[in-house]
């Protein structure tokens, strides 16, 4: 029997027999070497073949059968099988939208017997593209330079066609990228992407989990590959789950899109798809809010009330519409990192106001408070070390995990829940209507309670952490809420898709944040991309546009002393504040491309480019070298002409636009740099 998926667009071609797992036997309407839906590794059972690879020919997937299929409520495709002896069932589900696929498989134990299970995909599609001629892109991040991308062939990231038509036995080369623990964007990036160079076929990826994640790209017959994701694995993670009789165990969400508009155009359908999911999650005014920080370049974990009137007076004054309190509003020892945990206000910091006179002098200002937290953590010299049970901490072999002087509150804990409902009801109530979420320490593998492997552990803190945050959310759905994690070290999408705002670096030189900037809508919305724009007194006003456009590249997230300030620079900050306020209603719909292409982290001429739905296209360039450079923007699309303006600063020099050479171009003379400038181009 074969069952057809999806729309002109994407569509997937499954087959079934008696002899056979269900089969993906065409993508993108395209035949494809057959291979199984679903991979599943049990203990005891193994692999059908001898390999190094982590995901794929696994005996228990080879056993499968097919039991039937219906369609959900909300449209999407569900299909199931059971092994052949009938102690396992998968149910994949499938939901095909306009241009993008999505694929998650929960596993149940149907038998009398308990089951380990070592890993299990979400899918396996085969791709109908050839391994010669085809690129791949992937992310790197790590502290302060995130969102680091490169282009590179199949050939030359690992994966080669070894003869195996002659050895009749597919090869054991494969490309693979794994996260872990908590910081799951620390490193590897759970986004790729490929361009085939022939015809033009493009496919995006990226694995929908909140925390560990493994993707790989492998041969099947000679010149083809197929691809395969999954959460935790053994292998990568230390993670198994002993599944008993009725008990189940579900995989993060695979997100596939394909394009024939270039590589960047399967990231635009990716932008989609992503900004369908986080409506459902996140508050209108939350994608747009204008926020001031006080923590970077700034008062640096060091406020008080001297220190923030005059800040939250000016704030006011550009423009912003939330000022958020930074690190140390907690603190009366003065070493407030190993002391967290309570999130009491400090008794000395804030003189006869107090923290409450602070947030109210905010509110007055018509701006909404803000507060920091780094909530899942607690100092190992807070009082609540000893308050809370053992139970309330992760533990590996009955000791607290500790780093960096921190325990880790484990959320599967009551006590642990309790806590931080209490902390966030008790925040609210004082006015607080912004939180900035941090995580800076990693547990590692994890904890072994409660019987489970280190890797089995944490995956079940991390579930319990997002299902406490979504019913956070359900008490306080008008609260905006953004997640930082050391800058952007937990952006996977699990986390993201419920924030409203993103942190995407911790980086402090303005300079080397414009490819952190550029490249972050590979990975999220442009909206939810909350990049620094820290202008301060000393810098020229060459400067100040530089940081600004930066942040109107994505979402501006205010910092910098704009108390010291004159009034022509203020006036410069303030402009790209009425700016991001007036076209931020077309970029809340905007998708991303890249005018110069990705930029590499040294490259001098860096550019961004949001495309709006009527075609209005907002492009950030910035050269960051000493001398001039005459720069070649690519649009997306075709034109007979275009309108060039400098939509910010508009008081600066003007760039020169020259004559393009070419249709979907046009050229701008950029002065010796560092210079930055946000343009609008309109389809005449």
């Amino acid at each position: 029997m074969s069952l057809m998926l999806g729309n002109d667009r994407l569509s997937v071609r499954l087959t079934t027999s008696d002899e056979q797992p269900v089969q993906v036997e065409a993508f993108f309407g395209l035949p494809t070497p057959p291979t199984p839906l679903v991979e599943v590794l049990v203990l005891g059972e193994g692999r059908a073949m001898n390999q190094t690879r982590g995901l794929t020919r696994t005996a228990t997937g080879q056993a499968l059968r097919y039991a039937g299929h219906h369609l959900a409520d909300d449209g999407a495709d569900v299909v199931w099988q059971r092994s052949a002896d009938g102690a396992l069932a998968t149910e994949t589900r499938i939901a095909v939208r306009d241009r993008s696929l999505s694929m998650q498989t929960t596993l149940t134990n149907t038998g009398d017997a308990d089951v380990v299970i070592e890993s299990l995909t979400a899918g396996v599609l085969p791709l109908p593209l050839a391994i010669k001629s085809t690129d791949l892109i992937t992310g790197q991040s790590s502290w302060c330079a995130e969102n680091r991308w490169r282009t590179e062939t199949l050939e030359e990231a690992g994966l080669v066609d070894c003869g195996s038509a002659r050895m009749a036995v597919p090869g054991s080369a494969s490309i693979s990228r794994v996260g872990r623990s908590t910081w799951t964007t620390d490193g590897p990036l759970p986004v790729g992407v490929l361009e085939d160079n022939l015809d033009g076929d493009c496919i995006a990826w990226q694995i929908a989990g909140g925390g560990a994640w493994r993707w790989e790209l492998s041969s099947t017959e000679p010149g083809r590959f197929l691809l395969a994701a999954s959460g935790a694995t053994h292998l990568d993670h230390g993670w198994s789950a002993t599944l008993r009789p009725g008990d189940h165990v579900t995989t993060p969400e695979l997100i596939v899109t394909r394009s024939q508009e270039g590589w960047d155009g399967a990231v635009r359908a990716l932008t989609r798809h992503r900004r369908d999911d986080a409506a459902e999650r996140t508050t209108p005014l939350g994608r747009t809010a204008l926020v001031f920080n006080d923590y970077m370049n700034t008062l640096m974990a060091d406020p008080t009330d001297e220190k923030l009137l005059p800040l939250i007076a000016a704030a006011a004054d550009a423009g912003a519409e939330v000022f958020c309190i930074d690190a140390g509003w907690y603190d009366d020892s003065g070493d407030w990192w190993p002391s967290v945990g309570e999130w009491l206000p400090s008794t000395t910091r804030f003189g006869d106001l107090g923290l409450q006179g602070v947030l109210d002098a905010i509110a007055e200002r018509g701006m909404t408070p803000g507060l920091w937290l780094e909530p899942e953590v607690v100092g190992v010299r807070s009082p609540l070390v000893d308050q809370l049970p053992p139970s309330a901490f992760l533990r590996r072999r009955g000791r607290p995990i500790v780093e960096h002087s921190r325990r880790f509150l484990d959320l599967r804990s009551p006590a642990a829940r309790a806590h931080l409902d209490a902390t966030f009801d008790r925040l609210i109530a004082m006015g607080t209507g912004f939180f900035k979420l941090d995580y800076n320490v990693t547990p590692g593998l994890g904890a072994d309670t409660d019987g489970l492997e280190p890797g089995g552990g944490l995956q079940a803190h991390i579930d319990a952490t997002l299902s406490w945050f979504d019913a956070l959310r359900e008490r306080h759905p008008s609260v905006i809420i953004e997640n930082c994690g050391s800058g952007a070290m937990r952006q996977d999408w699990a986390q993201v898709s419920r924030f409203d705002l993103q942190s995407t670096s911790d980086q402090q030189d303005y300079l080397l944040y414009p490819p952190i900037a550029a490249g972050a809508p590979m990975m999220l919305l442009p909206e939810q991309a909350g990049n620094w724009a820290y202008a301060q007194p000393e810098m020229s006003d060459e400067e100040i546009a530089f940081v600004h456009v930066t942040g109107l590249s994505g979402r501006p997230y205010y910092s910098g002393h704009l108390d010291r300030m004159s009034d022509a620079q203020l006036a410069l900050v303030r402009e790209a504040a009425d700016l991001w306020k007036a076209i931020r209603d077309d970029l809340v719909e905007s998708v991303p491309f890249w005018p110069t292409g990705l930029p590499a982290w040294s490259d001098d001429v860096v550019s961004l480019g949001l495309l709006c739905p009527d075609d209005t296209a907002y492009v950030a360039v910035w050269n960051r070298s000493d001398e001039p450079r005459r720069i070649t923007l690519h649009l997306p699309y075709p034109h007979e002409s275009v309108t060039v303006t400098q939509a910010y600063p508009t008081g600066l020099p003007h760039w020169e636009e020259l004559p393009a050479g070419e249709e979907y171009t046009v050229v701008v003379e950029a002065p010796a740099g560092p210079t930055a400038r946000l343009l609008r181009i309109d389809p005449s």
